[in-house]
């Protein structure tokens, strides 16, 4: 790991747990093992370093980059892709990284960086999007009942989030087999609703 991916790791760590403001650039200094000079040697300021943070995890965090041929093709059996899909996403979310940025975004949702806000609800437009997509398909090639693709994509995601906040939230409750089965449950529940 290069130094300023170090930074970057450390730093998600440190405001995840103790908020931007509750951080200095020192700290985190420390925490790398480095002098705080070395910090400005990558980054021109702390906001520099949560934008990078904001940059590279979310791209990490990214639902999109699930969906492999090999899912895809797996389309034709609706309940099947639900189900795959779905465990690489709770198997995604409770990755250490997924959680602390997760935290991080819901304690600076609010802040703004050079004229963009970050916040939750832009990860999941993301998963809504992609839901919003395949439902739409899967009533095209009529898999599934009628129904409007984007109420669909809702309703399929904003349970799969709660899950998500229960068991994947808080380290120390951190729990993926819980959050797996809840999931599951979900996708299972959802499926006897939508299949023709």
């Amino acid at each position: 790991m290069t130094t300023k991916e170090k930074i970057i790791s450390t730093s998600l760590d440190l405001f995840s747990q103790f908020g931007y403001d509750g951080t200095s650039v020192r700290q985190i200094a420390r925490e790398v093992g480095v002098r705080e000079s070395a910090i400005y040697n990558h980054f021109s300021s702390k906001q520099e370093i949560l934008k990078a943070i904001f940059t590279a995890y979310k791209k990490e965090s990214s639902s999109a980059q699930l969906l492999t041929d090999d899912l895809i093709n797996e389309l034709v059996f609706p309940l099947n892709f639900m189900v795959n899909f779905t465990e690489k996403l709770i198997r995604q979310w409770s990755s250490k990284n997924d959680r602390q940025f997760l935290r991080l975004l819901l304690k600076e949702q609010y802040r703004v960086i050079e004229g963009k806000r970050y916040s939750v609800s832009d990860m999941l437009d993301e998963t809504r999007s992609i839901w919003w997509m395949i439902f739409d398909e899967l009533i095209k090639h009529k898999f599934i009942k009628e129904a409007d693709p984007k109420d669909l994509a809702n309703e399929f995601i904003y349970p799969l989030f709660m899950i998500r906040m229960e068991y994947l939230f808080d380290d120390s409750k951190s729990n993926t087999d819980a959050a797996m089965e809840a999931a599951q449950k979900h996708v299972q529940f959802f499926w006897r609703a939508i299949n023709k």
